[in-house]
C-alpha cells in the first residue's frame, strides 16, 4: 500500500491574514443542448490564467469562479478580459467575500498545484505530486512523491495533510502481447482490437490514475478520435508532456457501464500504475519528498499576500487502535500514536520512524509495544 503515512502541517501567513474574494463568470449555454457549457478549451484557459496570474480560476460546468485576495484586484481585471475575449457571451457577476470553506480549499489546491508545477513536479490522480516527468528514462526508478489534501480553518490557518512516498512506475507493453497476426495488422496501421481480457491487460491511465484494461492498439489514431486538446490540458494542468509512438484503447468500467477511450501510449501504465519502492530506499526518499514539499510551501507566494510560515507539524494516527511505542534506546525517537495528533520534532526523524513501523513491524528488542482496540 502507498500513501498510508499521513502528516498534518498547520501554516499561517507571514503577513496579517486577509479575506478571499470571489467573482463569478457565468458561461453561456446553448438552447439546443443540455450539456454543460464548460469546454476543454475553456478549462485550458482557466489553468493558463491561474498559473500566469497566481489567482485561482475554479472551472465548473456552468460557471468559472475567480478567487483572489484584494491585493490582486488589478490582476482580476486582466483575467476577466481574457475570458471575455475568449467568449464575449460570458456574463460577469458581482464580487463577494468568500464564505464557503470548501471554495477556499479548492482555490488553495489550485494555487498550490500551480506552485508545484512551476517547480517541475507533476500532478496526477487526487492531488498526488510526483517529482518526475514520467519519461521513459525514469521508468522503474525511485521517484519522490507526496499526496496533499488542503483545508482552510476559521482561524486563518491553512492545514495540509501530507503523505510522502517513494514510487516506481512502468508503462504497459501491449505490443509485446500481440500475436503475430495482430502485429502485422498493427504495422499496416490497422486498428487492433483484442477479443479477451486477462490480468496482463490491466492498466492505469495518466493523469487520472483510473484503472482499466487494454483492449486495443493502433499505430495511428483511429478516425473520429481526438486527443490533442486533452494533451494540451494535461500539459498545463498536470505538467505531463510526453511523446508517444502509438495509441492504446482502454476500457473502463463506471457503475457497470463499459467505456472505451483511446490514449497516447505514454499515458498508459502497467497494472495498478504506481508501486512502492524497495524498503532500502523508500524511507530516505520519502523523507526527502516531505522536506522538499515543506521547503516549497515556505517559499510559496501565497496569493501575492506574502509567504506561509509552518507553525505546527504532527503525525496522524489511523484511529483503528491505540498503540504506544516507548523509546528504549537513546538514539531512537519516542512516539505515541492514537486517533488524534502527535506533536514531535524533528519531523524528519518521525517520518522515518513512521515508515519503519509500517515496513519493519516493530523489531523486538527495539521498541516496547502495548495496544488496545
Amino acid at each position: 500500500m502507498i500513501f498510508q503515512n499521513k502528516i498534518l502541517v498547520k501554516a499561517t501567513q507571514s503577513s496579517s491574514p486577509s479575506s478571499f474574494f470571489l467573482l463569478p463568470l457565468s458561461l453561456p449555454s446553448s438552447p439546443s443542448t443540455t450539456d454543460p457549457p464548460l469546454s476543454v478549451e475553456l478549462e485550458i484557459l482557466s489553468w493558463k490564467l491561474s498559473r500566469k496570474w497566481r489567482l485561482a480560476c475554479l472551472a465548473q460546468p456552468f460557471e468559472i469562479l475567480l478567487v483572489y485576495k484584494k491585493s490582486q484586484s488589478d490582476l482580476v481585471d486582466r483575467v476577466v478580459s481574457e475570458f471575455v475575449n475568449f467568449d464575449p457571451a460570458i456574463r460577469i457577476g458581482v464580487e463577494e467575500e468568500v464564505q464557503s470553506g470548501s471554495v477556499i480549499a479548492t482555490a488553495l489546491e489550485i494555487a498550490l498545484r500551480c506552485a508545484m508545477l512551476d517547480h517541475k513536479w507533476t500532478c496526477i490522480g487526487d492531488n498526488t505530486f510526483v517529482k518526475s516527468t514520467f519519461s521513459t528514462t525514469e521508468e522503474r526508478t525511485n521517484v519522490c512523491a507526496v499526496n496533499v489534501q488542503v483545508q482552510s480553518e476559521a482561524s486563518d490557518e491553512v492545514i495540509f495533510v501530507i503523505s510522502p512516498e517513494t514510487l516506481r512506475f512502468s508503462r504497459h507493453q501491449i505490443l509485446d502481447l500481440l500475436s503475430s497476426q495482430n502485429m502485422d495488422k498493427f504495422e499496416k496501421k490497422e486498428v487492433v482490437i483484442l477479443e479477451s481480457l486477462n490480468f496482463s491487460m490491466a492498466c492505469t491511465t495518466l493523469p487520472s490514475l483510473y484503472e482499466g484494461y487494454v483492449v486495443g492498439a493502433s499505430k495511428v489514431l483511429p478516425e473520429g478520435e481526438s486527443v490533442d486538446k486533452f494533451q494540451d490540458l494535461w500539459s498545463i494542468k498536470n505538467g505531463l508532456i510526453l511523446k508517444s509512438n502509438y495509441y492504446i484503447a482502454v476500457q473502463f468500467s463506471y457503475g457497470g457501464c463499459l467505456n472505451k477511450k483511446w490514449f497516447p501510449s505514454s499515458f498508459v501504465l502497467q497494472g495498478s500504475g504506481l508501486t512502492p519502492a524497495p524498503k532500502t530506499i523508500r524511507i530516505s526518499k520519502a523523507v526527502l519528498a516531505f522536506e522538499s514539499f515543506i521547503g516549497l510551501l515556505e517559499a510559496w507566494d501565497f496569493f501575492g499576500d506574502g509567504s506561509l510560515i509552518v507553525k505546527e507539524q504532527s503525525l496522524i494516527g489511523n484511529g483503528e487502535a491505540i498503540l504506544t511505542c516507548e523509546k528504549v534506546a537513546d538514539n531512537l525517537p519516542q512516539c505515541i500514536i492514537n486517533a488524534g495528533f502527535i506533536h514531535k520534532d524533528p519531523l524528519s526523524a518521525l517520518v522515518e520512524f513512521l515508515f519503519k513501523m509500517k515496513l519493519f513491524r516493530f523489531r523486538y528488542g527495539t521498541y516496547r509495544l502495548s495496544g488496545s482496540s
